[in-house]
């Protein structure tokens, strides 16, 4: 009895071993959004744009739209929209990247403030790695009195002292990648 003891307590403490060492603290600290990229939605845009390439007549509704009867001068058009919305995109991408921040703290606790079309907003959850470090789960149904809420599982690829590159699946366009700078809390006139 007392062997099969010591071998679950071994076996228990080897585990706890393998856990801590793929563990990265340097996900801990204040960090300011820099990037996101969707990797998925800009290779479907340039997809799409070959396959433009290969359009030799145009529909009546297409036609009627960009109110021309010539094929080249409407994939030019097309080819303008698709630069015009990939801009867009970017700008977007910038903005909310530039005004998402997140601290995540030793006590297992993550605090996210972002601007949003309907305001600042501001969330907690905790926080805690999963797959031996490899990734962060932020559970904000840990918190929830009713224990509703999400839970994310994000992929860690990249946590250094003064950057972080965190990489989340969307269920309805792929992986999408922030990319984040360690904040040392600084306005950008103070920097100056």
């Amino acid at each position: 009895m007392k062997k099969y003891f010591l071998t679950i307590c071994g076996i228990g403490m080897l585990s706890l071993t393998a856990c801590e060492s793929g563990k990265n603290n340097n996900i801990i600290g204040k960090w300011q959004g820099v990037a996101i990229e969707t990797p998925v939605g800009d290779s479907i845009i340039q997809e799409r744009l070959k396959s433009l390439d290969t359009v030799t007549v145009m529909d009546s509704a297409t036609m009627s739209h960009y109110k021309t009867t010539n094929v080249d001068s409407i994939k030019a058009l097309i080819r303008a929209d698709f630069a015009r919305q990939q801009e867009q995109d970017n700008t977007s991408k910038k903005e909310y990247a530039t005004s998402l921040k997140y601290e995540i703290d030793a006590n297992g606790k993550m605090y996210t403030h972002a601007a949003s079309p309907m305001g600042a907003q501001t969330d907690t959850s905790v926080w805690y790695f999963a797959d031996n470090g490899k990734k962060i789960v932020f559970d904000n149904a840990a918190l929830a009195k009713d224990g509703m809420g999400d839970r994310m599982v994000i992929d860690i690829l990249k946590a250094t002292k003064d950057s972080l590159s965190l990489k989340m699946i969307d269920p309805s366009g792929g992986p999408v990648i922030f990319h984040f700078k360690k904040d040392d809390g600084k306005s950008t006139e103070e920097k100056k």
